[in-house]
């Protein structure tokens, strides 16, 4: 069992493992004894020690770790009559979570990598997922379950990514382009699963480290030019649900809309992502990424992927 600190008044909740009962061991009450059966009054064995009266205190930084591995993995043989290629995916989702609270402040950290690879056939080994985030949230309770927040966003790539037509030529790489925002806002919060980001006032800039490689004008930039900034509205959900013991649902939508080139600069990013829980350690995921961003292309992008793999928390 463990004891927990209840998060009002000063109450503390014990809870007992699995399979724990409380049950009786005499079926009627026995009598003591009145002599004692060892009489060693001075022996060092039988002094009690000085009882110290110990003091609760609330922890108000708390910090844990998500990784995913997953596999898949598709085997055709050379004389299969309807074609195909045999074809392997590895995939890692890692995840990291610093968050503080003390009275009415909160400060919450997360940082997410994902990173993943695909051998098709007789194709060599390429990359099919890179993504780094980085998000950093400080709140100052205003009325019930409202709070004036400050948000600060980036994402990047941390390797080489390649046109998928020729595979030669780099789309991005680290820092290119490296995408932040920093806003001000009110944030909605009646439970610690559920999390809605109103803010007015949101700058977002554009930054390319590297305009060799990577084509400025496929993200929005002039040519020659390596840093563009804009400032807008920007609204931002995240929920999380359990359904079912074995099915947790991540929802994550973002939108961010111009002030100034509008309608043109309507940007959209939803993530969704359902994980169905096998066993302790494993489980399958559903990972979906809808894209919209004129600056990138006219059409809305879309990835989907599925995956087994193992599940740690630390």
């Amino acid at each position: 069992g463990w004891i927990k600190v209840m998060p009002r008044g000063k109450q503390i909740n014990f809870l007992l493992d699995n399979d724990v009962y409380q049950t009786r061991r005499f079926a009627f009450r026995q009598e003591q004894p009145e002599e004692c059966l060892l009489v060693a009054s001075d022996s060092a064995y039988f002094v009690l020690a000085e009882m110290k009266i110990g003091t609760i205190e609330r922890r108000h930084w708390t910090y844990y770790s998500d990784v995913t591995l997953s596999f898949g993995q598709g085997f055709i043989s050379d004389n299969w009559a309807s074609g195909g290629e045999s074809s392997l995916s590895i995939l890692s989702d890692l995840k990291y979570f610093i968050n503080y609270k003390k009275k009415t402040t909160t400060w919450e950290n997360s940082f997410r990598y994902r990173l993943g690879a695909l051998k098709s056939g007789s194709e060599e080994l390429s990359k099919n997922e890179d993504k780094l985030e980085i998000q950093s949230k400080v709140g100052v309770k205003a009325f019930r379950h409202w709070n004036y927040a400050t948000q600060f966003d980036l994402n990047t790539v941390l390797f080489n990514s390649y046109n998928a037509s020729d595979r030669e030529t780099v789309i991005a790489n680290f820092l290119s382009p490296c995408n932040f925002t920093l806003s001000l806002g009110l944030d909605f919060k009646p439970k610690d699963n559920i999390s809605l980001y109103l803010s007015p006032i949101a700058g977002q800039w554009v930054y390319m480290r590297d305009t060799n490689l990577v084509a400025p004008s496929r993200y929005g930039l002039e040519t020659g030019k390596k840093f563009k900034s804009d400032a807008g509205a920007k609204i931002e959900l995240k929920n999380q649900h359990e359904l079912f013991k074995f099915l947790k649902i991540d929802n994550h939508l973002i939108i961010f809309s111009s002030y100034y080139e509008q309608p043109e600069k309507l940007t959209l990013d939803w993530r969704l992502t359902l994980n169905f829980k096998i066993n302790y350690f494993m489980q399958t995921s559903v990972y979906a990424n809808a894209v919209y961003n004129q600056n990138d292309s006219k059409k809305i992008q879309l990835k989907q992927t599925l995956n087994l793999g193992v599940y740690f928390r630390f």
